[in-house]
């Protein structure tokens, strides 16, 4: 959605109209984590384990069909659609794609394996770390969890603002640099098992940290491809955004 929404608006407030639709990511984990507040307060740790934690997986069909219909309906944006119409689209895009952008392609793959890694400490690894390492109550670090993304919510646009009048990499890098070192404030604060000093450090990565990678993330990756090839390179640099799960 962002992506496509950054080839519809003036250049100078690109950014700040894309970040708004990114904003949805921390929104979709405020809804995540309250389905699985829930479920985890009603039920015993044996229930939620053996099968509780199935519930919100499938609370979320309704989201992907929500997801689906959006995806499906969705105007082309003018400048994919002006090549449809001149019949100049790529055939083999991919290969075009590295021909053209060897780098940028590397940059982008880099630059997305930041971001997703770093969100998925903030969002799931601190859960099991603090929970299973430091034996911290599981409802104190949702709490955080919940309150960080609502948070990012709103610093999202903010970050992605910015970088419309500084510039992408600025605002990416400053992010990228401000995760990378709350790695240790991060295990310090959690590490006094204090749920509020616990809150604070995952608010900073979230709400600071990866929303400063995250607000001009599809503005600043648009950018680096021609828009014969930029759907396609788009699609590849997401992969390691992929292996940043595991």
């Amino acid at each position: 959605m962002g992506f496509r929404t950054s080839r519809r608006e003036p250049a100078f407030h690109v950014t700040d109209h894309i970040a708004v639709c990114e904003s949805g990511a921390p929104l979709g984990l405020v809804l995540a984590t309250l389905v699985f507040s829930v479920v985890s307060w009603r039920l015993t740790d044996a229930q939620l384990f053996a099968w509780g934690w199935r519930l919100p997986f499938l609370f979320s069909i309704i989201l992907v069909i929500v997801g689906l219909w959006i995806r499906f309906t969705i105007a082309e944006s003018p400048e994919f659609q002006k090549i449809k119409d001149a019949k100049e689209e790529v055939k083999m895009p991919i290969v075009e794609a590295i021909r053209m952008y060897p780098k940028n392609i590397v940059l982008a793959m880099g630059a997305r394996f930041a971001e997703n890694g770093f969100f998925y400490i903030y969002a799931t690894f601190v859960l099991a770390y603090a929970t299973q390492a430091l034996g911290m109550n599981r409802q104190d670090i949702l709490n955080g969890v919940l309150i960080a993304a609502a948070i990012e919510s709103f610093t999202i646009p903010a970050f992605g603002a910015l970088s419309d009048r500084v510039g992408r990499r600025p605002v990416y890098i400053f992010g990228a640099v401000f995760s990378a070192l709350m790695s240790f404030p991060l295990f310090m604060l959690l590490g006094t098992k204090n749920p509020q000093l616990g809150w604070i450090a995952i608010i900073l990565g979230l709400a600071v940290g990866h929303a400063a990678m995250y607000g001009p993330q599809a503005s600043f990756l648009s950018e680096l491809f021609g828009t014969k090839v930029r759907y396609r390179c788009f699609g590849t640099v997401l992969i390691p955004g992929v292996l940043s799960k595991i």
